[in-house]
């Protein structure tokens, strides 16, 4: 789960999804919806379920909120280590 405020310009609404961008996808979906609208100037958490992987090391993931026509932005990271 990542705590996001939107400093844009517009309302990410329904049609916003959170995508996998690159790095170690961990099991994660490929996109996914947002769950609620997050209004300009607002903070919402976000959440992808992952799974980590079995090897040990240090993972990175990348995601990305996409508005309705598919354009990303707003690139956040989850980084793990596994023992």
């Amino acid at each position: 789960t990542w705590q996001i405020r939107n400093s844009g310009t517009c309302d990410w609404g329904t049609g916003y999804t959170i995508i996998y961008s690159s790095g170690e996808q961990m099991g994660g979906p490929s996109s996914q919806p947002l769950a609620t609208a997050v209004s300009v100037g607002a903070t919402a958490e976000i959440s992808v379920e992952l799974v980590a992987p079995a090897t040990a090391g240090d993972y990175t993931g990348w995601y990305a909120i996409a508005n309705a026509s598919g354009q990303a932005f707003g690139f956040f990271s989850v980084v793990i280590t596994v023992p």
